[in-house]
């Protein structure tokens, strides 16, 4: 490797992970762009991740083993983006693999493209054991038709849009913005928030670049961090930011949705002070029954638009299809009239 920095620094955090290292170290060595470093930060391991990743990387210079300075993925992930050398980090778990052009691909968008801040890729879920992966797959197939960086912006409240481990950021932004926060949240789905309402521009190459492996084990299937309720209160955080940055303080905020996700994220929205005056269902037996002191009503007598602005709470994609095609057929306009958050 030359004397100058490499293009590219990869920080792959790591615990317990002696199953899965090899085959993911490899998919790194087999990058068809060679001048990269890889940050290997052992989080505290106890099983013998480390003296196997010892021997697997012993051999490479490109390769530095670094032991968490802190405890757990959050202080691993910061230490070795402190610890790097080039202007460019690629996020990478230690259970996944990369398609050889990953880097190559998206240093060369970087490069050309200094608008953006961060570029992601479509991912490939793969199943690892017999556990029910319906709901990550149905995640999987949402991230990979959300492309655009207007559709990231429009659809930023629903859920993360990105995977984590495909994305490739310049380092100067943690230095302007903050680095991974530690917290009762996902810490990318936060980092992504806060870079989003800053104006940091993110993109998304249309080529699948990463293998996301989904085992029983994973962290975002055990941590309490990646709950849906720790989503909810994120959402509900930033939202109010949004709302008080874009839509008029004159204009009242209305929800539509009276199910049991879309009360749960009406209440933390309200506990954020987001003040919503009323909610439209379409199933009737919910008219008239709430318990939140917020009228509920029939969708049909939803106002004209720029009367108000309304909230879609519907987690289920093809209702949220449908509920946004209804409006749109009002007139509605999404990101100006109404906005999906769930």
């Amino acid at each position: 490797m030359s004397q100058n920095p490499p293009k590219v620094s990869i920080i792959l955090p790591f615990k317990n992970s002696a199953k899965t290292m090899q085959s993911c170290i490899s998919s790194i060595k087999a990058q068809s762009l060679k001048d990269w470093e890889l940050l290997a930060v052992n989080d505290h391991s106890s099983d013998d991740s480390f003296s196997r990743s010892s021997s697997i990387l012993a051999k490479d210079k490109r390769i530095r083993i670094l032991q968490n300075d802190g405890e757990g993925l959050v202080d691993a992930i910061n230490f070795g983006i402190k610890k790097s050398s080039s202007q460019i980090i690629a996020r990478m778990d230690a259970d996944d693999r990369m398609h050889r052009d990953r880097l190559r691909l998206q240093i060369e968008y970087l490069e050309k493209n200094f608008d953006v801040g961060l570029v992601s890729s479509l991912v490939r879920h793969v199943k690892i054991g017999k556990h029910n992966t319906n709901g990550f797959q149905s995640y999987v197939d949402w991230i990979n038709q959300t492309i655009s960086f207007k559709d990231i912006l429009m659809n930023r409240f629903i859920e993360s849009p990105l995977a984590h481990p495909s994305i490739m950021i310049r380092k100067e932004l943690f230095f302007k913005f903050g680095f991974y926060k530690n917290g009762e949240f996902p810490e990318d789905y936060e980092l992504w928030l806060r870079l989003l309402e800053k104006g940091i521009r993110f993109e998304k190459l249309n080529k699948y670049l990463l293998e996301w492996h989904d085992s029983e084990t994973r962290l975002s299937r055990n941590d309490k961090r990646y709950k849906l309720s720790s989503f909810q209160m994120l959402k509900a955080h930033y939202l109010k930011k949004w709302l008080l940055s874009q839509i008029h303080k004159d204009i009242p905020i209305h929800a539509w949705g009276y199910g049991k996700f879309a009360k749960q994220q009406a209440r933390y929205l309200l506990d954020e002070g987001i003040e919503i005056t009323c909610i439209y269902e379409i199933d009737k037996k919910k008219i008239n029954r709430s318990k939140l002191s917020i009228p509920v009503v029939h969708f049909q007598a939803v106002p004209k638009p720029g009367r108000c602005f309304i909230l879609v709470l519907i987690g289920k994609g093809k209702v949220r299809c449908k509920i946004s095609n209804f409006l749109k057929s009002k007139g509605y306009v999404n990101g100006i009239n109404f906005l999906l958050v769930a």
